[in-house]
């Protein structure tokens, strides 16, 4: 057996029951549990790194850590930031269902900045999870949830950054880059938690101390590895399932343990977007060139 397919599904378990534990992270600020958590993951992935610079011999240029610098303050200051606030203050599955459809925004990005032309199962793809947002928003509808659009935001931010990322990883691995813009990234925002005189760990106690040390050693560290060793060994649009998984899962683990009901337009909307997730995945394995024999 590939054991790329055992390190993706280590990375699905752990990916899963991410809004849900967010959810035990009492007492702290959702900017600062965000730096806190990537603090904590940048640790844990520093050394897998540094393995991966000294086996690759990977050479990093200072032109690689400008551009990274850039990319990590788009990552960690803002997509995920808005990400954490919208967990913080809406219901977990719906976080986890609007963010998993980020690959309609990425498709755009690439066609646009990379030019990358989608064939007709991508575009077919974007259409139904545009329409399964839109029943999972209900924005005409008293009920709609403001932190949709934190939620959009977060996707879209993240989306460019994807798209934007693929150069530095095409040169320094997926694993090294992804460090760096952690490192980065995070460094930013405690400088901007500095400056906004929010000190580092406060509300930190040892009630919340498991579920905030999930978040950033498995959650934004092993997950990571876990996933590109997995791409690694199998491919990119194998990969790419463990995002189609994770709503599921998500879901899952917010019905059971937070007892969150699911509206008729929600469900419609989260099967409309696994169906165009589907989709994306058949049109990129289409799309891509084929292998000289």
């Amino acid at each position: 057996m590939n054991r790329g397919y055992l390190y993706l599904a280590i990375t699905i378990l752990i990916f899963g029951p991410f809004e849900v534990i967010s959810k035990f992270v009492y007492g702290i600020d959702a900017i600062q549990l965000n730096f806190l958590r990537f603090l904590i993951g940048g640790l844990a992935l520093l050394p897998f790194a540094v393995i991966e610079i000294r086996k690759r011999k990977r050479k990093i240029k200072i032109g690689d850590l400008a551009h990274l610098i850039a990319l990590s303050v788009l990552y960690i200051p803002v997509s995920m930031v808005f990400l954490q606030v919208a967990i913080q203050n809406t219901s977990a599955s719906l976080s986890t269902f609007v963010f998993s459809a980020n690959p309609i925004f990425i498709a755009v990005f690439a066609a646009w900045i990379l030019h990358e032309r989608p064939n007709a199962f991508i575009v077919s793809a974007i259409a139904l999870e545009v329409v399964g947002l839109l029943f999972i928003a209900t924005p005409f509808n008293e009920r709609f949830d403001f932190y949709f659009f934190h939620l959009c935001l977060a996707a879209i931010v993240f989306a460019f950054y994807n798209v934007l990322m693929r150069k530095a990883t095409s040169r320094l691995g997926n694993l090294v880059a992804f460090t760096l813009v952690v490192i980065f990234g995070t460094t930013a925002l405690g400088l901007f938690l500095l400056a906004a005189g929010i000190p580092w760990f406060q509300g930190v106690s040892m009630s919340n101390a498991l579920p905030l040390l999930y978040l950033g050693v498995f959650g934004s560290g092993i997950a990571f590895v876990c996933y590109y060793k997995g791409m690694e060994l199998t491919s990119t649009n194998v990969g790419s399932i463990v995002f189609f998984l994770k709503p599921i899962l998500g879901t899952v683990y917010a019905v059971i343990i937070l007892n969150e009901g699911l509206s008729p337009g929600f469900i419609i909307g989260a099967l409309l977007i696994l169906a165009g997730s589907t989709l994306m995945i058949y049109g990129k394995e289409r799309h891509r060139p084929a292998v000289p024999m």
